[in-house]
């Protein structure tokens, strides 16, 4: 009689936590190798920022457990200095693309004297210097080995002592939101983009950490946080890079510029993706979420037990 073969069941398994760090490491990487075959556009430059915030992100969480080896230090060094290397080019695409949006839903600006003129963006041409560059990051990138401990820390660090470490982490940032949320019809471009830093790294650290048990299970507070993160991002989008725009010397003197550029400005503000944030706050603080200390029960591993319980 055969026996038939028995499913290790999910639920009962975990990964240690440097086999789920080093999963979404390579992760990353592998997402970005599919960009070599693109054109290295905007959405490339892009997908290159989130995978170096991320990557950064899980040399931070290992950096929490043991002090990093010299060379991911130096590998962690460099991901940060690309990174805001990279900040200028990505803002040069979004004020190009926020302005081809202006034009589309306020028509009367397509007759103003601002479209003449040198400084008007242009839209994303062709840039052979920004070809080779984002191909330069992106192999060098795929040649970043995953960040070390020294003394083989991580190998050595339970899950639930890991978790341990990070429920300040998460709880820390959880309050920064909520005090950031209550007010956040009264808030100026500056603090809207604080909140959305907050949002988004509460977002990644969670994609890190949601690896290290099958248990630790995604809820609605995980798709509100995504969700929130892209609402705010263009809300940042519009309020903050077109105000950079409008403030641009060369531009500042033209006639019909400035006031065709904050009338779509004051639009941009009205949209829906605005009128949108306010409620998914409220959504997001009426969840328990699993990193609140007065949740019972999360981050459970496997064993039944939790580091907050």
């Amino acid at each position: 009689m055969l026996r038939k073969k028995t499913q290790a069941n999910p639920i009962k398994t975990s990964l240690r936590v440097d086999e789920a760090l080093r999963h979404c490491w390579e992760n990353e990487k592998r997402t970005l190798k599919d960009h070599f075959r693109h054109s290295m556009g905007p959405k490339t430059l892009h997908a290159i920022r989130r995978s170096l915030r991320r990557a950064i992100r899980i040399s931070f969480f290992v950096g929490r457990i043991g002090r990093l080896t010299p060379a991911s230090q130096k590998n962690l060094a460099w991901m940060k200095k690309t990174y805001r290397a990279l900040g200028p080019w990505r803002e040069k695409d979004v004020i190009a693309r926020e302005w081809r949006r202006l034009l589309r839903t306020l028509p009367e600006v397509k007759t103003c004297a601002v479209l003449s003129g040198s400084g008007v963006p242009g839209g994303r041409k062709k840039c052979p210097r920004r070809k080779r560059m984002l191909v330069r990051v992106l192999k060098r990138i795929d040649r970043c080995p995953f960040p070390a401990c020294q003394n083989d820390a991580l190998t050595k660090t339970a899950a639930s002592d890991f978790l341990a470490r990070l429920q300040a982490f998460f709880s820390d940032r959880d309050a920064k939101l909520e005090r950031l949320a209550a007010r956040w019809e009264r808030l100026d471009p500056g603090e809207r983009h604080r909140l959305r830093k907050i949002v988004r790294v509460l977002h990644e650290s969670w994609v890190v950490v949601r690896h290290l048990s099958p248990e630790i299970q995604d809820g609605n507070w995980d798709r509100l946080l995504s969700k929130l993160d892209r609402c705010l991002g263009r809300v940042h989008d519009r309020d903050v890079r077109l105000g950079k725009l409008c403030r641009r010397t060369r531009l500042s003197g033209k006639k019909g510029w400035r006031k065709a550029l904050l009338s779509g400005w004051s639009a941009g503000l009205a949209n829906e993706q605005v009128q949108e944030i306010g409620p998914l706050l409220k959504q997001y603080l009426a969840l328990p979420r699993p990193w609140k200390t007065e949740v019972l029960g999360m981050f459970i591993l496997p064993d039944g037990s939790s580091p907050t319980t």
